[in-house]
C-alpha cells in the first residue's frame, strides 16, 4: 500500500516538474485551432464539395475550409510534442499527415487548405515554444 501512495506521488511530481511543457503543448493546439477559425472568417473560403460538383463528401461539414482546423491543431500538437522529445514528435507528424490526408480524400478539404493549417500550426508551436 506504501509503495502504491509513492508511485502517485512520484507520477504527480514528475508531471509538476513537466508542467511547462504539457502546457506548452496543450495551449499551442488550443491557440491553433482559435485562429483557424479566425482565419477561416477572413479568408471565406468555400468547401470542395460546394466548388467541384464531381467532389463527394463523406461526411457534411459546413462552414469554410482554410486553413484546416483540424491541420493546425494537430500540427501545433505534434510540432509542440517534437520541440520537447523528437522521436514522439516524429510519431504525432507522421499521424498529423494522414489526419490532413484523410480531411482531403473525404471531400472537407483542399490540399491548400491542410498545407495552410500544417504551416499555422508549426507556427504556433514554434512560437509558445520561444516564449
Amino acid at each position: 500500500m506504501h509503495h502504491e501512495i509513492f508511485k502517485v506521488e512520484s507520477t504527480f511530481q514528475i508531471l509538476m516538474q513537466k508542467k511547462k511543457e504539457i502546457l506548452s503543448v496543450f495551449f499551442s493546439s488550443f491557440l491553433a485551432y482559435f485562429l483557424a477559425l479566425i482565419l477561416k472568417l477572413i479568408f471565406n473560403t468555400s468547401r470542395p464539395f460546394v466548388d467541384l460538383p464531381s467532389v463527394y463528401t463523406l461526411f457534411p461539414e459546413t462552414g469554410y475550409t482554410f486553413p484546416s482546423g483540424h491541420a493546425a491543431t494537430f500540427a501545433a500538437l505534434a510540432f509542440a510534442i517534437f520541440f520537447i522529445h523528437k522521436k514522439a514528435g516524429y510519431v504525432f507528424m507522421f499521424f498529423t499527415l494522414i489526419i490532413g490526408l484523410a480531411r482531403i480524400v473525404a471531400g472537407v478539404h483542399f490540399p491548400m487548405d491542410i498545407l495552410g493549417g500544417f504551416i499555422l500550426g508549426a507556427l504556433v508551436a514554434y512560437f509558445i515554444k520561444n516564449i
